[in-house]
């Protein structure tokens, strides 16, 4: 009995850091999975209000914009609410902040006292915080950019955006275990929480750790009272707070039916055994009793005592031998079975809703879990015996081998692969696998728990594809096709880093259209469009082939951005795209020079030091665009300041 007592001492002893340990793990999960929803969602919105500022900024660079072209703006705004939605309106307002046109029409509202007309003054974009429409009654952002020609400002224009698609993107991450929301930095709910609707204030102890910019490392009580963990992440360029919680019974629900499991089969064995024990004690007893009495006699010093032999039944000391032998068998196989219980145990409570499996040496199924047949289909039967193989994608199955290589030098293994189900299909596995080693190296163990990240995998596909295309539209003009300013911009620090670094040479190609203006007023805006779409295409074909691209910088000027290329190859270049324009032989009865559409460009060649500035390097090229319409037009002015050979003029 006292054998009994210890063991269950020790047992219950030893599985306390298991369970503690378990417990811990269910909080990490918690925060890891939060982790990866909110930097989801932060990827995800910041993307949408850059997108949305664009959209916005790129209307302002329109030349009927900046020329305040009402009749043409009016269509413009018309076609963009048609476009795109998901904007409320779209408005111009003048420099003095009266708003006098919108896609629906004219109309007179002064705007002046806004902070985005304010911003729009300082010529800065801007997005607003949260604001209820007068009329719509929903939520709304406004985003504005001012409306430049130069240095000169000459308005604004502003639109009012739904947040329909940042609320179904929080809703999409929700499940009964927590949720995420969306606060300003007054604590306002942006987008809808059990926590109250939007407009509505929390004051709960994450939002105070947002204000103090400190990150939540306990429970704490969310407004409805319940037991949270949290995290936040910071969106609209820190005016906006994605906030994610957890309820703790939800994260320690499964623990706790896990704990119940164990107490019951602990439970069951510790009786089992109690009984057993018992059971063999009372077969021995007499045996063990009468051996008991012949040591005390020996012990009093009765030297002659003998073991009476009709009494004493030999067989019966073979049979306590053997019993003996059978109940350490026993003791054994008791202690490795909860053994495996406990392992078992502790991998179902660390990951409670995954698959887990057991492989011999082989790579033949020797256990699945439960879960295997609500995620895969296949019974426990259809499973146990097979090949590992037998369930892999053929592409992956190499993977695998290496893994399985890999395995047999370390013990610890991750992987990504595709597996069968029971309909054909195939889902994606993120597994862990560990050895169990054994003396024998053809019967180690291989413990796999592996989740289903189909879904996962799925939404990484979907941003993926959603990043290339929102990059690819933010990057290129939208009459033109080109690569715009903020892609000359980008390239043209890359490129200067580059060049400075490695001391390269760095040149730059600047033209612009010949008496544009005229050619508009004469043909009217769309036939303007249509030449600098002729122009665009017919220089981008040109300078593709030597591996260079074509930018739009505004209106009807446009550069070219040569590394690696000498002077005299830039002013080659030059010269041939001002004469591949040239040859498209576009009518132009406006121009004061030719009949025909030409170009002027500006050539400014250098190499990069620290001590020189980007600002500078574009505003030689300009310059050298200035001294090329001075000397008449239709020619290439450029500049070197890598040699001796400062100037010329190719016509």
């Amino acid at each position: 009995m006292y054998f009994v007592l210890f063991f269950t001492i020790m047992l219950l002893f030893t599985s306390i850091p298991i369970l503690l340990f378990g417990k811990q793990q269910r909080i990490n999960d918690a925060q890891n999975e939060l982790d990866k929803m909110m930097n989801l969602q932060q990827l995800f919105i910041n993307h949408w209000f850059e997108d949305n500022l664009m959209n916005v900024q790129a209307l302002t660079h329109l030349p009927a914009v900046i020329n305040q072209d009402l009749e043409r703006m009016e269509t413009i705004f018309y076609e963009f609410e048609e476009n795109y939605p998901k904007f409320d309106s779209i408005v111009f307002a003048n420099e003095d902040g009266v708003a006098i046109l919108s896609g629906s029409g004219s109309q007179k509202i002064d705007i002046s006292e806004r902070e985005y007309f304010q911003q729009a003054k300082k010529g800065m974009p801007y997005v607003s915080d949260l604001l209820i429409g007068k009329q719509s009654k929903e939520p709304l952002v406004f985003v504005s950019s001012p409306i430049l020609d130069g240095d000169d400002f000459k308005g604004v224009v502003f639109g009012s955006i739904h947040l329909d698609t940042i609320i179904q993107i929080m809703v999409q991450f929700q499940d009964n275990t927590g949720e995420t929301y969306i606060i300003d930095d007054d604590g306002m709910l942006i987008t809808p929480s059990t926590q109250g609707k939007i407009g509505d204030h929390i004051d709960t102890a994450i939002f105070q750790n947002v204000s103090r910019q400190e990150k939540m490392n306990s429970f704490y009580q969310n407004a409805n009272k319940e037991d949270v963990i949290g995290d936040y992440r910071s969106v609209n360029n820190g005016k906006w707070f994605i906030i994610g919680e957890k309820k703790e019974s939800e994260i320690y629900r499964p623990f706790y039916q896990l704990i119940l499991i164990f107490l019951v089969d602990f439970l069951i064995l510790v009786t089992l055994g109690y009984f057993m024990i018992s059971l063999f004690s009372n077969r021995i007893e007499k045996p063990v009793h009468q051996v008991l009495q012949a040591t005390r006699a020996i012990g009093r010093g009765q030297w002659g005592y003998r073991l009476d032999s009709s009494h004493v039944n030999i067989d019966e000391f073979k049979e306590l031998g053997n019993n003996f032998n059978e109940m350490a068998g026993l003791i054994e196989e008791y202690i490795f079975t909860i053994a495996k219980n406990e392992e078992r145990f502790r991998l179902i409570a660390e990951h409670s809703s995954d698959v887990i499996t057991v492989l011999n040496a082989s790579g033949l199924f020797t256990y699945i879990s439960p879960a295997g047949k609500d995620i895969l289909g296949f019974a426990s039967n259809e499973v146990i015996g097979q090949h590992v193989f037998h369930f892999i994608h053929e592409e992956d199955i190499e993977t695998i081998q290496e893994c399985y290589q890999q395995l047999f030098i370390g013990k610890f293994y991750v992987i990504t692969y595709r597996v069968k189900r029971s309909d054909g299909t195939y889902i994606w596995f993120e597994s862990s696998l560990r050895r169990l080693k054994t003396k024998q190296t053809n019967e180690d163990k291989i413990y796999v728990i592996s989740r289903n990240i189909t879904e996962r995998k799925m939404m990484e596909e979907k941003l993926k594809e959603a990043n290339i295309f929102l990059q690819d539209l933010s990057a290129k003009d939208g009459l033109t096709q080109v690569w715009n300013r903020r892609s000359f911009n980008e390239e043209l620090t890359e490129r200067w880093f580059i060049a400075t670094t490695q001391h390269q040479t760095l040149s730059l190609i600047m033209f612009d259209v010949d008496f544009f203006k005229q050619f508009n007023d004469t043909y009217g805006h769309i036939a303007g469009d249509h030449c600098l779409q002729k122009v665009a295409k017919t220089v981008h074909e040109l300078v593709s082939a030597f591996g260079f691209k074509l930018f739009r910088y505004g209106g009807e000027e446009f550069t070219i951005l040569l590394h690696k290329a000498s002077a005299n190859a830039a002013a080659e270049l030059a010269e041939q795209v001002r004469q591949a324009v040239e040859h498209l032989q576009i009518p132009h009865e406006a121009s004061h020079t030719h009949e025909v559409v030409t170009i002027s460009c500006g050539l400014y060649t250098c190499l990069p030091t620290d001590e020189k500035t980007l600002e500078q390097f574009i505003q030689q090229a300009d310059h050298m665009l200035y001294e090329a319409k001075e000397a008449g037009r239709n020619c290439v002015r450029s500049k070197n300041d890598t040699s001796a050979d400062k100037n010329d003029c190719t016509p």
